[in-house]
């Protein structure tokens, strides 16, 4: 989808897979996106400059009867800087269905297990940064940015999640065993 206004650009890239359900899932939630962009563009930006929206995204997993797509987007409206996001979806492809965080992370006892191991490995891999310790508590609105794959589960943190806009994002892969 590409959209070159007066006061506007959006550039989007996004999957299709062959599979109606699974392609209306991804199209809706891209659809949504938009509207939610267009309805805050503001005529002409703060500072004068175009707002822009891009969207791509990275297959992380397509086997085994499981699909995992990570996107990314970059959405500049005026700031001092744009803002990025990463979401993600996870579908089982027999059944066509978007597979929800619930199935992934069955219960509070393998949430807080998750949130400790988190912590633990992401705060010794990267001491340069404050975390936000919030960011890490167990709750479904942190870690429901997640993709499966054969080694285990991607949790993706957003930026100021767990630590400040200019430490970026983070992801950390938990081994199935683990």
């Amino acid at each position: 989808i590409y959209e070159d206004k007066n006061n506007y650009l959006i550039d989007i890239h996004y999957p299709v897979t062959e599979n109606k359900t699974i392609d209306d899932n991804i199209f809706a939630d891209i659809e949504k996106r938009i509207n939610d962009f267009k309805s805050i563009v503001t005529i002409p930006s703060p500072n004068s400059a175009k707002t822009t929206l891009t969207i791509n995204y990275t297959t992380i997993f397509n086997q085994d009867d499981v699909l995992s797509i990570k996107f990314n987007s970059e959405a500049y409206t005026g700031g001092a800087h744009p803002s990025h996001l990463i979401w993600t979806k996870n579908f089982a492809i027999a059944e066509s269905t978007e597979i929800p965080f619930e199935e992934a992370i069955i219960d509070e006892t393998m949430l807080e297990s998750v949130s400790k191991y988190a912590i633990k490995k992401l705060t010794t891999q990267k001491p340069d940064y404050e975390f936000f310790m919030e960011g890490f508590k167990p709750t479904q609105a942190n870690y429901q940015t997640f993709a499966l794959n054969d080694q285990g589960i991607i949790f993706y943190f957003n930026e100021n999640q767990i630590a400040p806009y200019y430490a970026g994002n983070f992801e950390l892969l938990i081994p199935y065993e683990e």
